[in-house]
């Protein structure tokens, strides 16, 4: 009698086995034994091959998932933040529409709201195309030797009136002789007016927002800038989840109006992270929250006067 080698599906996994022959008689059964052995262990170790492939199949069906949740979150998302201006400027300007001869006050209010609510578009696209271009790889950074005091004044320009209108002062404790950054002055802007709105934004009305900056010499040599305000604050769990690309808080204390896609601290992740920096939070609910960064010092870089 001859016996054939496992099937395809099995030897693909295992070996490629010749044809066995074996001839059977009531004389020689022990034949049987080494063969059979052999047998027993293809099959087990094919067994536990397939169910491994198994599992990695439903870890790549999981995986697929949560892509795909992660697309229908983000489109709603931004559908959502999107419509939200939209929405308001054609109120405002089907209302200046229907009474064109109307109170010059009232008509002037409507325009501010439409201006606002076009800011709040333009910011909120702007953000979403530079977090698209720097997950991709294809934002372009431009080099230059930069003094932090001047990107900290640039970002308290920007956000001065926000802090006026909630009356939040703005403090600055930079410390002297620091060394100069090579790095993008937009990028970096960019990256202290966001953390700035985000200390305005959460803060409480007559609130304060410091500002530190010191040179750390250990690990590694690198400026370590704070943005500390007196907010709401941040609970524990959700310390990592708001550097997450449209991961907010919800909190009822907070007013609509003040409400984001949850980009801004993503876009700071992913400049500090650029520099092989790194971003953190320490925070305590209704005490407020220190937003922290590091910015690695290039070598040769030289020391400015403070």
């Amino acid at each position: 009698m001859e016996i054939c080698c496992f099937p395809q599906s099995i030897s693909t996994y295992f070996y490629k086995f010749q044809s066995i022959s074996i001839i059977l008689s009531p004389y020689r059964p022990y034949l049987l034994i080494p063969f059979l052995t052999l047998l027993i262990y293809s099959l087990n170790g094919y067994n536990k091959l397939r169910n491994e492939e198994m599992q990695t199949e439903d870890t790549l069906t999981n995986k697929n998932k949560e892509l795909l949740l992660a697309k229908s979150d983000f489109l709603s998302t931004i559908s959502h933040e999107l419509r939200t201006p939209l929405t308001s400027i054609k109120a405002f300007t089907q209302l200046l529409l229907s009474d064109l001869d109307g109170n010059l006050k009232t008509r002037v209010e409507y325009l501010n709201i439409i201006n606002s609510e076009i800011d709040r578009l333009t910011a909120l696209i702007n953000d979403l195309l530079d977090l698209t271009m720097m997950e991709a790889g294809k934002m372009e950074f431009e080099e230059k030797e930069l003094i932090i005091e001047e990107i900290v004044k640039s970002a308290i320009d920007a956000v001065n009136s926000f802090a006026r209108e909630r009356n939040i002062e703005i403090k600055t404790d930079l410390e002297e002789k620091l060394p100069a950054l090579i790095a993008d002055e937009e990028k970096l802007t960019l990256l202290m007016t966001h953390l700035l709105n985000n200390a305005i934004k959460f803060n409480k009305d007559s609130g304060l927002v410091e500002i530190k900056a010191v040179l750390l010499k250990e690990p590694k040599e690198a400026i370590q800038i704070s943005v500390k305000d007196t907010g709401i604050g941040i609970a524990t769990q959700n310390f990592e989840v708001i550097f997450e690309k449209f991961k907010k808080v919800e909190d009822n204390i907070l007013p609509s109006e003040y409400q984001g896609a949850g980009l801004g601290l993503a876009l700071c992740k992913e400049i500090v992270m650029h520099y092989k920096g790194k971003i953190w939070v320490e925070s305590e609910l209704n005490k407020g929250s220190t937003f922290y960064f590091t910015l690695p010092i290039s070598k040769g870089t030289r020391v400015i006067s403070g």
